[in-house]
């Protein structure tokens, strides 16, 4: 009976690995295989002239079927924005840095059994703004069907200055609400 259990739980036991997303360039694709809900885990920077803050940031994070996708930033703002191609990808250096400016490195060892760099991953980004208070984008890297690096990098203005507000955030796959 225990052998039978065993066997059982090996044939229907799910991958430990989703699929790599590496050189697929169809968007409808990829985005098919990213939509739904997401937890993220990662921190967010603040930097201004009379501020700097580190501040861990669990979100949940939705792309819907339409493409718009949804974060406690956007939820704020009262934007739905709408995911298309990044027009200016991030490359491995870039990935770093942005990670390193919000202490969450930590984030690309979470990816790095990827078979390539995030320059040879369709990153999909969609602009936020709010008049000329708030100004940026949020770019998803999806390295794999369960594991998606979100970057976001906005600037926002006001009595105090201007702030540089810059999100670094892993996504993986959520339970479904009940």
């Amino acid at each position: 009976m225990k052998h039978a259990l065993l066997c059982l739980s090996v044939l229907f036991a799910p991958p430990l690995h989703a699929e790599s997303l590496c050189g697929v360039s169809d968007v409808d694709f990829i985005l098919d295989q990213i939509e739904g809900r997401w937890a993220a885990d990662g921190n967010v920077s603040v930097e201004s002239e009379t501020l700097s803050v580190f501040k861990p940031l669990p979100d949940v994070v939705v792309i819907g079927p339409d493409h718009r996708l949804t974060t406690r930033m956007t939820r704020n703002m009262g934007l739905t924005p709408e995911l298309d191609v990044a027009a200016a990808p991030y490359d491995v250096d870039a990935v770093d840095d942005m990670l390193d400016t919000v202490e969450a490195a930590w984030i690309a060892d979470a990816v790095s059994d990827t078979p390539c760099g995030p320059e040879e991953l369709t990153q999909l980004s969609a602009e936020v703004r709010v008049d000329d208070v708030i100004t940026g984008h949020v770019t998803l890297i999806p390295y794999f069907t369960d594991r998606v690096v979100l970057i976001a990098e906005v600037e926002t203005r006001g009595d105090w200055g201007l702030a540089f507000v810059t999100h670094g955030l892993l996504l993986t796959r959520a339970d479904e609400p009940e």
